[in-house]
């Protein structure tokens, strides 16, 4: 084996190295430093509606006629409570952890109530009887969701046909809510 052989090859093995390296972690740090820029460390945990320039520079693949609200969210400083209201047109919400990854979508067909509620806690918060909770739960129609990280993100997705149903549909948007409960 000649030395500029050795070399060539260490020198592939480092370059194969360092791609797989950034291809694996370099897309979940830049949704989360993405995200962070865009909002900040919201401590309110309250929907943003996104501008159209704001919507195609944080998802260029979605549907140019949908309206999107944004809401950070971090467990660790209490329990989240959902409240989406009934809208005439499709929604969705989709929660999604501060990597981009999501880990619960519903749309307005999926939703049994009129008004949806979740709440959105840590997963280390599993309560011994958890069937009594869920009963409990149902009676006051409300999901339990548990999140396999402290923070992330709540995007609420709605439908405005044309620009004119834009401003009600933001509006409509304002209208949920997302507040942390303190314990």
């Amino acid at each position: 084996m000649s030395g500029k052989f050795f070399w060539f090859m260490t020198m592939m093995i480092f370059a194969l190295i360092g791609h797989l390296a950034y291809t694996l972690f370099a897309p979940r740090y830049q949704v989360q430093k993405t995200f962070e820029s865009a909002f900040g460390q919201n401590p309110k945990s309250s929907f943003v509606v996104l501008s159209s320039e704001q919507s195609k520079a944080l998802f260029p693949s979605e549907d140019p006629n949908l309206v999107l609200a944004v809401c950070p969210y971090d467990v660790g400083q209490g329990q989240l409570k959902i409240s989406i209201s009934s809208v005439s047109d499709y929604w969705s919400l989709s929660i999604y952890t501060n990597t981009g990854q999501s880990f619960y979508t519903i749309n307005d067909r999926q939703a049994k109530f009129s008004n949806l509620s979740i709440l959105l806690r840590p997963i280390r918060e599993k309560p011994a009887d958890e069937t009594s909770e869920r009963e409990t739960a149902l009676k006051l129609e409300q999901a339990i969701i548990n999140s396999p990280v402290n923070k992330g993100w709540v995007v609420l997705r709605l439908r405005a046909i044309n620009p004119l149903s834009v401003h009600n549909t933001e509006k409509a948007a304002a209208r949920f809510t997302c507040k942390t409960q303190t314990q």
